[in-house]
């Protein structure tokens, strides 16, 4: 009987001190998160943007479309 009672408690006692250590899901939380995702999105799509015009550059605006047959 003891084994089917731990098998289904959690790991983590759910007394207040694990309440207060948890993270609360505030409006103002949600709004900080959105504005660190967006900037990350922005230099996320900003570093492959230029990645993808290097290349453009380097290998087919000056015509080096050989640039395997060293």
């Amino acid at each position: 009987m003891d084994d089917e009672k731990t098998k289904n408690e959690p790991l983590v006692s759910s007394g207040p001190e694990s309440e207060a250590s948890s993270l609360e899901f505030t409006p103002k939380r949600a709004k900080i998160l959105g504005v660190f995702f967006r900037i990350f999105t922005i230099l996320e799509f900003g570093f492959l943007g230029f990645i993808i015009y290097d290349l453009f550059r380097k290998y087919i605006v000056t015509g080096n479309l050989d640039w395997w047959k060293k």
